[in-house]
């Protein structure tokens, strides 16, 4: 089995019976994170390995955080090396040992690969579409949030313009 079709069989495993902010099947946050990433532009530009190990590390973002599941519990389930440093910058700082807050999106936004990965993240989590199905005050909250993320991750230029089209529900969206 291919890398990418092994963290999406382990991301549905590992996400089975979770439900997001707005009750519906957590899985669907890390399937639309991987088809966010692959329409990204700019992504013919990376190499095949960095484009598989993104597309792993978009299905597997929050499985660390979320799920009860470690980096070696990844590993030894065949999961590059290159995918999980990805997953370890995404996952939150009180989850992992040595991250403070302040760094968290610091290190993100360094590594090259992480950053599109959570770009990727960010434009589900600020979809306005998937927002106004969340109860208010919690809406704003979360506007809140993600603005300060957006604005210490690199989105400069046609990845800017992409991210954009995308927290807007625009219909050019794949």
């Amino acid at each position: 089995m291919d890398q990418v079709a092994l963290a999406e069989s382990l991301a549905r495993k590992y996400h089975a019976g979770q439900v997001d902010k707005s009750g519906h099947d957590y899985i669907g946050h890390p399937e639309r994170v991987a088809k966010n990433l692959l329409s990204q532009a700019g992504l013919e530009k990376l190499s095949e390995d960095d484009r598989n190990a993104m597309t792993v590390a978009a299905w597997l973002h929050d499985v660390i955080e979320d799920c009860n599941v470690s980096r070696a519990d990844l590993s030894s389930e065949g999961i590059s090396d290159v995918a999980l440093d990805i997953v370890d910058l995404m996952t939150k700082p009180e989850k992992v040992d040595g991250k403070t807050p302040d760094s968290y999106l610091a290190n993100i936004a360094a590594h090259p690969l992480a950053n599109r990965v959570k770009l990727a993240d960010l434009a589900d989590n600020l979809n306005e579409e998937r927002l106004l199905k969340v109860e208010e005050p919690k809406q704003q909250d979360l506007r809140d949030k993600y603005a300060g993320y957006r604005k210490v991750l690199k989105s400069e230029g046609e990845l800017g313009n992409w991210l954009n089209k995308r927290i807007s529900g625009s219909p050019d969206q794949a």
